[in-house]
């Protein structure tokens, strides 16, 4: 999916979403402020940008005609804005500088939800799940797109629709004017309560003999989009640190399903005594799901302090609770003339899964008991209800601002945006994440439910003597009949169960009423049978039972409890990586043997080295700095002037300096007669033609890099590209220079040069030539070259003392019932022995370079000096999102050692290193993925 502004939420260690929530609420607090103070400093500044021009009476038509285009343009473009949730057209490359995955069809799987499922109209995703929805580890993204970015579409889109709209001034041709217009710049300003759109056009208006300039053109929109952005920040930052939509979801959910009803959903726990339980059919369940809930509830949502917003009332609590739970408190004041409402369409297509059970739901267990008269008493049968939802589906909201662009005729100003509602078994995905995804109980602390259970001690009638009456020891009562005294001698008792306590039951040993299941478990290395494996069978992701171990033979035999769907068997023992059988089905005659070989962890011995990934911002500096020596300008660059014209032959003549102008001048200058060289005049055309070509792409590049100041800045095909020109420059260049150590008779086809310019050149190409040997100069289609690899992994250094490497490794879980793994932390030093334990499978691996040497950053500007003693600093990631390590079998049983590769940038000297090339390990962990691959060695 693209996606340009990713913030994500959620990583894979337990514990760190609660950082990330109060991350959320900083940013929350720190967008408003920013929005707020940039754009007072935007109005200020506009005022004084755009002096207004002096216009003369027979020309004044002109410029109300441009700036009704823009308008109507400008207009056209913040509606589309609104329309798509920030964007102008999704699929416009040109306007939106990315692709995205839109998939009208299937919504929670898309970038955007289609505001119609006829057409394509997409409305972008403030919150949603990047991941798919049946992840194990799932991770929420935004695409909401910051101010300088609208503003940026709203620039292009200007740039390519204004001349559409002027349509060359014909109307004003026609009636004898002469018009010309250059290119189109335009700039657009979000201020506090309208639009700037100011538009650079210069444009020559003439009419006879008379001649006027328009060089500006601005229009304001009387639109508070700052406002409305605001708002709409406001709630999906709630939506995010709070989950409220969720919340409100599983809160339905409960209160619809309190007791089984098979004409709604079912329970997420609950409990009765049916003697045929409750069932449901799972696409129906859906439906009820998607019509009766979310088509009521989503509709009811509220925002206070908004023009729209009314508080329900009722004289039911019950039924006042439910309007207040959807009445939110998530604005401050100020926003009192928006309306927001939240629509959510049922024809949407939704994510939906419930477990236990496949297409027909039932109750997980079923426990008959018998009351101790045999025939005389009815069974008891309990039934046990505990059903869990995944749920996603996407909700549009919609904020109406009624007092913009009223001075248009305008109804108002709509701008709307998207957020995906996410519940993993029946909990938001925060707790979710917490718990470590399915694995654990379910936490029953937000579900206010008491399950009744009926406990019936019967007693046996005695029959009196003398008659045929039957009497009851309890109450001493007599009865006519066996039967009605049978029926009537017992006492109820009613007690409350606690919902947790409800899946012990499950491991009641008279629970075990499977025929026979067998176990046998093997060393996968040696084959050899394993004893003493303790043994787990759980069923779903609720309910988990000990059994007992294997034998000495590594068998084990006996009845399982009952677990109809998706039962699992966890199988371990220390020194073994724990191993899940998962898909299980038991009923009471199922009889079963399984196999399972568990895998012995392994022990390797590890070394670490590193390649070295230059630094592009210490090649920039070389390539070029405002001030000072540096090698783009010491090849070639201009006196300032204005270009009025002149050809690049004559610049270069009159205002060039550095090694490539004297050459160049040199040759301009060559006399083909003095017979001084044998060059021929097509020769030193040749040569003048290619200097030329080295010299203008010694400017581009110099353009194209002076202007990086921050790392965000930075695009290393520019830095790349701009270091090659200059190679290719300096080697033509001394490839045509002469040399002044070389006998004058030897020499042919050479321009002479200054010894003071020939060791410049010379120092270039020492310096160049060391730099482009570095990695990151490889081509992209390079990149995958075997020898390429080969080389850069061979020239890999050793550690040197003081400096050490922490690898933290975690294997990627198999199954969905595999616990989450622990990181585990191994160190290697210089001169150390270290070893790192592993089974097959697939890792994800980060590693922390420490140098205790560190560096010192001197003081620059307003920052002070940093001294970073000792230094620890990011080495590579091998994961999911850059590709995990695949340890395979055979290499791992085969081979004794392991050598692990990282990434090493250069020791910054600059402030900028730090916040440039050192928040970029990922992107060079993908980007160099085959050089890190960890290397197995006998």
């Amino acid at each position: 999916m693209g996606n340009i502004f990713q913030k994500e939420y959620f990583k894979e260690k337990k514990g760190q979403v609660t950082v990330f929530i109060i991350i959320g609420i900083i940013i929350l607090l720190s967008a408003t402020t920013v929005i707020y103070i940039r754009n007072r400093t935007i109005e200020e500044k506009t005022a004084v940008e755009v002096e207004e021009a002096i216009i003369p009476d027979w020309a004044g038509e002109v410029e109300p005609f441009v700036e009704r285009c823009i308008q109507d343009i400008a207009i056209k473009a913040f509606k589309k804005i609104g329309e798509h949730g920030g964007y102008i057209d999704f699929e416009d490359l040109y306007l939106s500088g990315s692709s995205f995955d839109i998939d009208k069809d299937n919504p929670t799987e898309s970038d955007a939800v289609s505001f119609s499922t006829e057409t394509q109209d997409p409305v972008a995703y403030w919150w949603y799940m990047e991941s798919p929805n049946n992840c194990h580890e799932c991770d929420l993204t935004s695409i909401d797109p910051p101010f300088d970015y609208i503003e940026g579409q709203v620039n292009r889109y200007m740039n390519r629709e204004l001349p559409l709209c002027l349509n060359d001034f014909e109307t004003f041709k026609k009636r004898g004017f002469e018009i010309d217009a250059g290119e189109t710049d335009t700039g657009t300003k979000i201020n506090l309560n309208t639009v700037d759109v100011t538009v650079k056009r210069p444009t020559e208006i003439k009419l006879g003999d008379k001649k006027a300039n328009i060089d500006t053109f601005k229009v304001t929109l009387d639109l508070d989009f700052n406002q409305d952005y605001i708002a709409a920040s406001l709630i999906a930052y709630s939506q995010i640190n709070t989950m409220f939509m969720e919340d409100l979801l599983m809160h339905y959910i409960t209160v619809y399903t309190l007791e089984p009803d098979p004409k709604k959903i079912p329970p997420t726990s609950s409990m009765d005594h049916r003697e045929v339980p409750v069932t449901w059919k799972k696409e129906d369940v859906k439906k009820r799901v998607r019509n009766d809930l979310l088509g009521s509830y989503i509709a009811m949502l509220q925002v206070d302090k908004t023009k729209s917003a009314v508080r329900l009332l009722s004289p039911d609590p019950d039924e006042q609770g439910l309007y207040d739970v959807t009445y939110l408190d998530i604005l401050p004041e100020g926003f009192e003339e928006l309306e927001v409402d939240f629509l959510y369409n049922p024809a949407w297509n939704m994510y939906f899964n419930i477990r236990p059970g496949s297409e027909t739901l039932k109750p997980l267990t079923t426990r008959t008991n018998d009351g101790g008269l045999g025939l005389l008493s009815s069974p008891i049968t309990t039934n046990f209800y505990e059903f869990f939802y995944d749920i996603s589906f996407p909700v549009i909201v919609l904020i109406k601002d009624n007092s913009s662009l009223k001075r248009y005729g305008e109804d108002g100003y709509l701008f709307r945006f998207a957020l995906e509602v996410n519940i993993r078994d029946n909990k938001n995905m925060h707790l979710w994440k917490q718990e470590e995804g399915t694995i654990g109980p379910m936490d029953y602390s937000g579900v206010s439910l008491s399950l009744q259970n009926t406990q019936i001690d019967a007693e046996a009638c005695t029959e009196v003597e003398g008659t045929e009456k039957w009497k009851c020891p309890i109450d001493n009562e007599v009865y006519d009949e066996m039967i009605e005294c049978a029926d009537s001698c017992r006492t109820e008792t009613e007690e409350i169960i606690d919902p947790t306590a409800i899946p012990t039951l499950f491991c009641d040993y008279e629970q075990r009423i499977s025929k026979d299941i067998t176990i046998k478990t093997f060393d996968a290395k040696t084959k050899d049978p394993i004893p003493d494996v303790l043994i787990t069978f759980g069923c779903g992701n609720y309910r988990k039972c000990p059994m007992e171990a294997t034998d000495e033979n590594g068998i084990y035999t006996s009845p399982f409890p009952i677990c109809i769907g998706d039962g699992y068997i966890k199988l371990e023992k220390g020194g073994y990586m724990a191993r899940y059988l998962d898909r299980i089905s038991i009923s009471p005659d199922t009889s079963a043997s399984y196999s399972a070989e568990l895998e012995p962890i392994r022990e390797k011995e590890i070394e670490v080295v590193y390649i070295n990934v230059t630094n592009l911002f210490r090649i920039k500096r070389m390539l070029y700095t405002k001030s000072g020596n540096n090698i783009l300008n010491g090849l070639y660059n201009e006196t300032p002037h204005v270009d009025s014209g002149e050809s690049l032959d004559y610049r270069i003549r009159e205002w060039g300096h550095g090694t490539l102008k004297n050459l160049y001048v040199t040759a301009y200058h060559y006399d083909i007669y003095s017979h001084e060289l044998d060059l021929n005049q097509a020769d030193i055309d040749l040569i003048k033609d290619k200097l030329k070509n080295h010299i203008e792409n010694t400017v581009d590049s110099r353009i194209s890099i002076k202007e990086i100041e921050h790392h965000h800045d930075v695009d290393r095909t520019d830095v790349v590209k701009a270091t090659k020109d200059a190679m290719e420059a300096v080697e033509y260049a001394l490839s045509i220079s002469k040399n002044p150590m070389i006998q004058p008779e030897e020499q042919r086809d050479l321009l002479p040069i200054s010894s003071t310019d020939r060791t410049k050149l010379e120092d270039y190409h020492k310096i160049l030539k060391k730099e482009l040997e570095n990695i990151q100069f490889i081509k992209d289609y390079d990149l995958v070259s075997d020898s390429n690899i080969e080389e850069h992994r061979n020239k890999a250094n050793p550690l040197k003392e003081g400096e050490s490497v922490t690898i933290a490794y975690q294997k990627i879980k198999e199954s969905i019932y595999e616990q989450n793994i622990p990181s585990v932390l191994v160190q290697a030093e210089y001169g150390g022995s270290s070893k790192i334990r592993l089974v097959p499978g697939r890792y994800n691996i980060s590693m922390m370079f420490m140098d205790d040497k560190g560096f010192v950053i001197p003081a620059q500007g307003d920052y002070l000096e940093i001294d970073y003693t000792p230094a620890m600093i990011e080495g590579g990631e091998l994961t999911t999102k850059t590709r995990a390590w695949d340890v395979e079998k055979t290499k791992l049983d085969s081979n004794n050692k392991i050598r692990f590769y990282f990434i090493r940038i250069d020791t910054p000297e600059e402030m900028e290193d730090m916040t440039g090339e050192f928040g970029m390990i990922e992107e060079y962990s993908r980007r160099y993925r085959a050089y890190i691959e960890p290397e197995f060695l006998p």
